[in-house]
């Protein structure tokens, strides 16, 4: 049995254990087992719960650090409330509300049927606007607090800023077209940006088909770290000046009315 199947099952063990628990999901990658790539695939589990108290999450803190010395790759759980998860409205942890259109197909480990949730496009454009500025606010953020020098530490924040990146280029391409898909659409990417380079998706490609197998020194990864920054600042930028004109907005009005509050 191979080993993210195996952390799997002591996923639905661990926490079946709990009477407040009303179903465990397998999102992304981890609903297929094919799609999984060693040293770059997390396993992503949702917990529902009938009720969520802190007593409960101080027992599944206890569970996870039990999960995360077990194994050397990252188990990602996103805990929701039965109520909040077949919610209209429902966010799935920091994602968009589009993102339900994903979560749709996650595979419940007790064979309960997922919500089907339903919100008119426009809504969930200015919802993934938002989500698209938390993206590159939490990125700058985390890069400021980062030690350079420590490459353990280099190395989680270059994962990290690859996935994260990867959501927000398929964010704003979502705000654009609505095209839904786990990974980077190339075509829409060139067509939505004209004007940055078109091979951009093929760096996410090609990292997440090789981080395992790469060796690089910490002044290396620091390079790509830095190549991924200004990827991730150029499509927000992008962005930016297309959600203006979305919006009916334009910088010149946005100028006049910052100069007539002084």
């Amino acid at each position: 049995m191979h080993l993210y199947q195996v952390a799997i099952q002591d996923c639905k063990n661990y926490f079946s254990q709990f009477p407040e628990l009303y179903d465990i999901l397998l999102r992304g990658t981890s609903c297929e087992q094919e799609s999984l790539i060693e040293n770059w695939s997390d396993i992503d589990i949702t917990l529902v719960f009938y009720t969520i108290t802190p007593e409960l999450l101080r027992k599944i803190n206890g569970i996870y650090k039990k999960l995360s010395d077990q194994y050397n790759f990252k188990i990602s759980i996103t805990i929701v409330t039965k109520k909040d998860f077949f919610s209209s409205a429902h966010h799935h942890g920091i994602k968009p509300l589009y993102y339900n259109k994903i979560l749709s197909g996650a595979i419940s480990l007790f064979n309960k049927e997922m919500p089907m949730w339903n919100i008119d496009f426009e809504y969930l454009r200015f919802d993934c606007s938002s989500n698209l500025a938390y993206l590159i606010h939490e990125l700058r953020s985390s890069y400021l607090k980062l030690d350079v020098e420590n490459k353990k530490a280099v190395e989680k924040f270059a994962l990290h800023l690859l996935k994260r990146t990867k959501h927000l280029i398929r964010n704003a391409i979502y705000i654009e077209s609505g095209y839904i898909g786990e990974e980077i659409n190339k075509e829409l990417f060139t067509e939505i940006f004209p004007d940055l380079d078109f091979t951009i998706p093929n760096v996410f490609e090609f990292y997440k088909l090789n981080w395992g197998t790469l060796n690089n020194s910490n002044d290396e990864i620091n390079k790509i770290i830095h190549v991924v920054l200004h990827i991730a600042e150029q499509v927000y930028e992008c962005s930016c000046k297309s959600r203006n004109e979305w919006i009916g907005a334009s910088d010149d009005q946005n100028t006049k009315i910052q100069k007539s509050a002084f």
